[in-house]
C-alpha cells in the first residue's frame, strides 16, 4: 500500500516532463480560467510549443510562475486626494 510497483514507476520515469517559462496570456471560456503556457526551450515564434492549460493545473504545478503573471500586470494608482492637495497649495 502506498508503494508503486516497477511498472508504474518505469512508465511514470519514461514521460517527457516539459518546464514552463511564463505565462503567455489569460482567458475565460464558460466561467473557467485558461493560461496560455510558454514552454522552456521553445522560441514565442512557434505556437505549437504553447498550449492552454487550466488555471487549477497550472496553480498546481507552476503557481511562482501564475504569480509573476499577475504581477507583471498590476497597476499602481496614487491617492488622488493628495494629488488634489498638492495642486491647490502650488
Amino acid at each position: 500500500m502506498g508503494k508503486k510497483s516497477r511498472d508504474e514507476a518505469s512508465s511514470s520515469s519514461d514521460e517527457e516532463e516539459y518546464v514552463v517559462e511564463k505565462v503567455l496570456d489569460r482567458r475565460v471560456v464558460k466561467g473557467r480560467v485558461e493560461f496560455f503556457l510558454k514552454w522552456k526551450g521553445y522560441s514565442e515564434k512557434d505556437s505549437d510549443e504553447a498550449d492552454l492549460v487550466l488555471a487549477k493545473e497550472a496553480n498546481h504545478k507552476c503557481p511562482q510562475i501564475v504569480i509573476a503573471f499577475y504581477e507583471e500586470r498590476l497597476t499602481w494608482h496614487e491617492d488622488g486626494d493628495k494629488k488634489e492637495k498638492d495642486a491647490v497649495s502650488a
